[in-house]
């Protein structure tokens, strides 16, 4: 098409003509609008391209708003000027200030990897199959799609599983956006299956991170029976597990049968390692009755990885010369019995080298050995070959030492005392029991006598009253039950006299065991002490040395941090309860019955009245 200076070119957007006076007749118009990245190259007037780009802002305005029509208020009339400003800035311009998603996100696809299970029915292999997906989310559309990686021979028609469009959301009514499908390891429904995410390529985490995002960790996707098997069916066919037992014992069985040479894979090793022999000194402790710690020579073979425990007996030992423990023969860490002679089994974990190190123990039928040392030769092999430095342990190993098991005595049977019994037990002619004639002597007829009560909390033994006797001359114990009228209980002897063992101590009472105030149990019934008749105080009184609770001086001597006290120097006498409550709340000492009557007796102002002098008490504590 030609020209003339008269006529004019129509308005081509992105297009420059040059001038018209310059064209020539059949000369086609050049393109002077040149793209480069980030640039265009033709100079634009700056205020022309702000205009142009908010008119363009505008028109995109209008296109997703469709009421734009409608809506007068607020629009800017433009003058005559303006108008051809605006139309003047539209010319050169090819890219708006807010892009559109179609031109910002063109061809960015965010890529997804998940599954979704498949009910399987009428099969005895698998009830459900894993199905791996690809999903993709094309930012410039909001449209998804969802691929199905082929795998071969399947049966399943792989491919396209969803083709691209807009995915409704189930549970709301809007489309599924690309932010649906985060964290990792979520769910996401679509179209009544539900897909697992576990995966997402780089540019999505990318893209994530940068909208402010956390995808989360990646997870494994599982695997079905029917994967697992074909995986390892595929192993099996590129021999990578290996050729079984039973086909390499058949193939070299065939070959002897058909005249071939029968084989000899540890020749290269007898060769190398004939008359080389590892040398380890052991021990094994017998724990039975009459075991004792008994010592081995472990050899190692290396020429055939078989072993050999030798047993060392010492001279006069009186053991029967069968100096062989463990037979020379490859021996297995955990030794299996056949039940059936030809049985296919898994192949045996032999000892090797590695597993016998001075120091630990090494278990063979039931037995620990114990390794301590081992000669020159197997310190160098270790040290050169293996790299590990054996150290020796004393060779002089001392046995343990020797207790005696001392034989418990069966308990007693009721006849006699429990020293007729003991002795019935030592002796076959057992002597008498040795008595202290002394004690018999001096004490004899003397009795300490003790009122009690019940303490077993039962009600209808509340009212019983009982009297101890202790006998000092020979250390005996009886109880009577007094009369109660209307009691039901018939008075007289309660408990036969003889040795009674204290439950509390497990040894029998003494008579340091027995004051006003302890609690005692005889013939299974326990009781308080209440009360001691005059005798009894004076005779405990007289020797202090036996009766801490009725020695006035060790007494004093726990009241000491009462001597200073101004409250308690203030008092003039108080009864034996209050006087008590006073010194567990000064010094948190509680005195018991058999003290206070001893404080009592000793410190009482007069006879009638029950009350302790609190000013002699204090000058008497030191």
């Amino acid at each position: 098409m030609v020209l003339s200076k008269s006529q004019s070119l129509p308005f081509i957007p992105g297009c420059v003509p040059y001038d018209l006076s310059k064209l020539k007749p059949n000369q086609f118009r050049s393109q002077t609008l040149q793209f480069r990245l980030g640039d265009s190259g033709v100079a634009v007037d700056k205020k022309k391209a702000t205009i142009a780009t908010d008119r363009m802002d505008q028109i995109l305005a209008q296109i997703t708003d469709p009421s734009w029509r409608f809506q007068h208020s607020g629009e800017k009339v433009l003058t005559g000027n303006e108008r051809k400003e605006l139309l003047e800035s539209q010319r050169n311009t090819y890219q708006p200030r807010v892009q559109p998603a179609w031109m910002k996100h063109a061809r960015q696809v965010l890529r997804f990897e998940g599954y979704f299970q498949e009910k399987i029915e009428e099969n005895a292999y698998e009830n459900a199959r894993f199905r791996h997906c690809v999903l993709l989310c094309y930012l410039e559309d909001g449209t998804m799609q969802i691929n199905e990686p082929r795998v071969e021979n399947s049966g399943i028609p792989q491919g396209a599983f969803l083709k691209r469009h807009v995915f409704p959301h189930a549970h709301e009514d809007r489309p599924i956006m690309w932010w649906d499908l985060h964290p990792l390891g979520g769910v996401i429904e679509i179209y009544g299956k539900v897909f697992h995410i576990t995966k997402c390529d780089d540019f999505t985490k990318w893209f994530a991170a940068e909208a402010g995002m956390e995808l989360g960790e990646e997870i494994e996707a599982p695997k079905d029976l029917y994967t697992v098997q074909s995986e390892l069916n595929e192993k099996r066919r590129k021999g990578e597990l290996g050729v079984p037992r039973n086909v390499r014992e058949g193939k070299k069985y065939n070959e002897c049968k058909l005249g071939g040479p029968r084989g000899n894979d540890a020749l290269e090793q007898f060769l190398k390692n004939d008359k080389k022999v590892l040398r380890f000194y052991c021990y094994w402790d017998d724990h039975t009755r009459y075991g004792t710690r008994q010592y081995q020579c472990i050899t190692y073979y290396l020429a055939d990885d078989s072993v050999q425990i030798s047993d060392l007996y010492g001279r006069n030992s009186g053991r029967d010369p069968f100096p062989i423990n463990f037979k020379r023969r490859k021996m297995e860490k955990k030794l299996q019995i056949k039940a059936v002679p030809g049985m296919l089994q898994k192949d045996p974990d032999y000892v090797m080298p590695q597993d016998l190190i001075c120091g630990q123990f090494l278990e063979v039928l039931g037995k620990a050995f114990f390794l301590y040392d081992c000669d020159e030769f197997t310190k160098n092999f270790y040290k050169q070959f293996m790299g590990i430095e054996q150290v020796s342990y004393p060779k002089n190993v001392e046995d343990d030492l020797k207790f005696h098991q001392k034989l418990t005595p069966p308990p007693h049977n009721g006849p006699g005392t429990e020293e007729d019994s003991l002795l019935n037990c030592i002796y076959l002619q057992p002597p008498y029991p040795k008595a202290d004639l002394i004690k018999l002597t001096t004490l004899d007829g003397k009795i300490l006598r003790f009122e009690a009560r019940c303490a077993n909390q039962q009600v209808e033994d509340e009212d019983r009253k009982f009297i101890i006797g202790y006998f000092l001359a020979n250390d005996t114990v009886a109880c009577w039950e007094l009369r109660q009228r209307n009691s039901g209980f018939t008075e007289g002897k309660f408990a036969e006299r003889g040795r009674k063992v204290n439950p509390f101590t497990g040894a029998y009472y003494k008579p340091e065991d027995l004051y006003v105030g302890a609690e005692v149990a005889i013939s299974s019934m326990h009781m308080i002490i209440t009360r001691a008749d005059e005798y009894s105080l004076r005779y405990m009184e007289e020797n202090p040395a036996d009766f801490p609770c009725a020695n006035v001086d060790m007494i004093l001597q726990k009241l000491s941090a009462i001597k200073e006290d101004p409250e308690v120097q203030g008092m003039v006498s108080l009864d034996p309860d209050s006087f008590r409550n006073v010194v567990e709340q000064k010094t948190g000492v509680y005195l018991v019955d058999q003290e206070l009557i001893t404080l009592l007796r000793c410190f009482s102002q007069s006879s009638d009245e029950a009350q302790i002098g609190i000013e002699a008490l204090l000058g008497s504590i030191p």
